[in-house]
């Protein structure tokens, strides 16, 4: 699935979230946010996606424009999880983000090393972190 627009979403979305992460010691998560509208993730070091379902087909591109190759089974994995749920429509922030290391946590190499070598495809995995649409429908939060 292709649409022209895509590659500039990605690129643009980039530009207006990255400003709004928050890196955040432990010890002083309390003084930095309140309420319950929020959610805390670990940092996966990877590409930035953007990934978009459109009637159950999925694509995603990096937020330089880039296309990732539909083959890969964690995207082939995300198009039967959206399929399951019955979602036609989605469009995703994500991490793109390889398992190669055995000790310490992924890196960005990695991820580039896995693409770049058939059999390491399986370590590609998709970490998402924010719902931009659903259905048509923008999810919008107050900040």
């Amino acid at each position: 699935m292709m649409n022209n627009d895509f590659p500039n979403i990605a690129k643009e979305y980039k530009r207006t979230v990255a400003g709004r992460f928050m890196l955040v010691e432990g010890a002083k998560l309390k003084d930095k946010i309140s309420g319950e509208d929020f959610l805390v993730t670990k940092k996966m070091d990877g590409i930035m996606l953007v990934v978009f379902v459109r009637d159950g087909d999925v694509s995603a591109y990096t937020s330089h424009g880039n296309p990732v190759p539909d083959k890969l089974s964690c995207i082939q994995e995300l198009k039967t999880i959206v399929a399951q749920y019955g979602i036609n429509n989605l469009t995703l922030g994500a991490e793109l983000y390889a398992t190669i290391r055995t000790d310490g946590r992924e890196r960005v190499c990695d991820v580039a090393k896995a693409i770049a070598h058939p059999e390491l495809h399986d370590k590609l995995h998709i970490a998402p972190f924010d719902i931009i649409d659903i259905e048509g429908e923008p999810c919008e939060v107050s900040h």
